[in-house]
């Protein structure tokens, strides 16, 4: 028998208005479980989903841009979406890469909230590829303020834990796999911290 269910029968030696105040008391709590944990990495009780965001790239400013040239090998590995590039432009990786509304001109950012880097390609772009299986948002925040990047090189591992976002001034984060819609990640924020557990405001998707 339910705690629920209990207390609803200690109607009959109670007032109504006292047992009904109890019962709903005691649901709540069960109710509310989910929030608690929530609060306990960093949230507020109703921040109980993670906002998914995602990104459009834009042609603004690209005509008063330097002119960049280079030339794409590859589908990006920071957003691996079908007809976005992972790129080169002398000496120097851009990735991710997208296509613009102008022939041969890419739009490449290091992250969704900063302008791009506009490539003008001085070759044909290779074969497109298609989305990858686990989809992986491109950029997260953090419940601290941090905001972190997919990492496309060598990552940190701590443990079984691969720390496969850089964020600022050194720290790194890995995602926790989980069906929640209140999603967490492993942080750290430096080489030699411990790695804590906080929730994920935000993501960015490609």
């Amino acid at each position: 028998m339910s705690s629920c269910t209990q207390l609803l029968r200690v109607a009959t030696s109670l007032s109504l208005a006292l047992a009904v105040a109890i019962t709903a008391a005691g649901c709540a709590s069960r109710t509310h479980r989910s929030a608690a944990a929530g609060a306990s990495m960093g949230v507020p009780p109703d921040g109980t989903v993670t906002v998914q965001h995602t990104f459009v790239p834009s042609s603004a400013g690209q005509a008063a841009s330097a002119p960049l040239g280079g030339k794409c090998w590859t589908t990006s590995i920071a957003v691996p979406h079908k007809n976005v590039y992972r790129c080169l432009a002398g000496n120097k990786i851009l990735d991710p890469c997208f296509t613009t509304n102008t022939t041969r001109v890419l739009a490449c950012y290091v992250d969704p909230w900063t302008a791009p880097t506009f490539l003008t390609l001085t070759a044909a772009l290779p074969p497109t590829g298609t989305t990858l299986p686990d989809n992986r948002p491109w950029a997260i925040q953090l419940s601290n303020g941090q905001r972190c990047v997919a990492i496309t090189g060598t990552v940190q591992v701590v443990g079984n834990i691969a720390l496969t976002y850089a964020c600022a001034s050194g720290a790194a984060a890995g995602l926790v796999s989980s069906p929640d819609k209140l999603r967490s990640a492993f942080y750290r924020a430096d080489a030699t911290a411990p790695l804590e557990q906080v929730v994920v405001t935000d993501t960015w998707i490609g």
